[in-house]
């Protein structure tokens, strides 16, 4: 019986072998197998281009530190903008990269969970392959198949062998992949089971408000507002020219636009997100109806072909529609945790 969606261990040991057979130094420690919110918080805390980036985030507040104290010597309004401009574009492109990161993180951790499927899908093959060229070489024997079925037989055999390494190689290639991004200098980790979602349910004006009061940008923006209505109130203070009181309205004007853009956008990434995880939500339940169906079929088939009524070809193409539709379920359980992890930055969330 083929495995259903995915067995932690192959039951041949499989992935043990290949485990031993990566690099590793003389006393390697015990591999752990986590969940997904695990792999994500050690990537945040280890990962080598995330503490670069906030090496140089804290380079640039510090920057910033600077030339807004030295601002407070001369009054340089045009000086204090550029700062300011500065800091709020390291803060967006420090966020971007953390993001993109944590991503990346997701993106790897399913990686693996695929390459380990793809990897039992290949031995299976190669199973089924030896089978079948048992079964022809009995065959020639009783004069029943030709010379030339055992020799197409044989080349399936190997040909399912080359497939098997390549499967190998992938997912020796990911696991080590996957550790690396952790900050993990040998095999330290493999992932769990994917994880099972939705998790939490939203209510959209909730996760609305969350996320106008978790933004960063937003906040920064609002701080920006301010300054400017401080400016003006200071300018009319002390009893500026008519242009330069015309050039603070028009900057408080802009700023408390921004503000406003800035609002709009984010709600409406909210509820796009929103609708967006929806429908992927219902692509899981679709996925995972389809692996039942196929799977029920596959038992079917395996009962006809083993009583004599279906060929291995028939076996193999109803093979091929589970492997098919048990990634399907991965694939779509990955681009759920992909949207949830984004939409939950949106609202200053960690994913679980």
């Amino acid at each position: 019986m083929l495995f259903m969606l995915r067995k932690r261990y192959l039951s041949t040991g499989l992935l043990l072998l290949l485990l031993a057979s990566l690099v590793l130094p003389a006393e390697a420690t015990e591999i752990r197998v986590i969940d997904l919110a695990t792999y994500l918080d050690l990537v945040q805390a280890q990962n080598l281009d995330l503490k670069v980036a906030e090496i140089q985030l804290v380079q640039s507040e510090l920057a910033y530190k600077r030339a807004e104290a030295a601002n407070w010597g001369t009054g340089s309004r045009q000086a204090a903008r550029k700062a300011e401009s500065d800091w709020a574009q390291a803060q967006a492109s420090f966020a971007e990269t953390r993001s993109g990161i944590m991503q990346e993180a997701v993106s790897r951790y399913f990686a693996v969970i695929l390459a380990e499927m793809d990897l039992q899908i290949r031995e299976r093959r190669l199973e089924l392959a030896q089978a079948r060229r048992e079964i022809t070489e009995r065959k020639v024997g009783q004069g029943i198949s030709s010379e030339m079925d055992l020799l197409q037989a044989t080349r399936d055999v190997e040909r399912a062998k080359l497939d098997l390494e390549r499967a190998r190689q992938t997912y020796e290639e990911r696991v080590l992949s996957f550790n690396s991004y952790a900050g993990a200098e040998q095999t330290t980790y493999l992932p769990g089971d994917p994880p099972i979602y939705p998790i939490v349910k939203y209510d959209p004006e909730v996760a609305v408000q969350k996320a106008l009061e978790s933004s960063s940008r937003l906040r920064r923006l609002r701080e920006l507002a301010d300054l400017a209505r401080l400016e003006l109130l200071k300018t009319e203070a002390e009893g500026a020219a008519e242009l330069v009181l015309a050039a603070a309205r028009n900057d408080l004007v802009l700023a408390e636009l921004e503000v406003r853009r800035a609002e709009a956008q984010l709600q409406a990434n909210v509820r796009s997100d929103l609708f967006t995880l929806k429908s992927l939500e219902k692509q899981i339940a679709l996925s995972q109806l389809d692996l039942e169906i196929q799977l029920a079929t596959y038992e079917t088939v395996e009962k006809q072909y083993e009583a004599g009524l279906l060929t291995g070809r028939d076996l193999d193409e109803a093979a091929a529609n589970l492997w098919q539709s048990q990634q399907a379920v991965l694939e779509a359980k990955r681009s759920y945790a992909l949207q949830l992890l984004a939409f939950k930055e949106l609202l200053g969330e960690e994913l679980e």
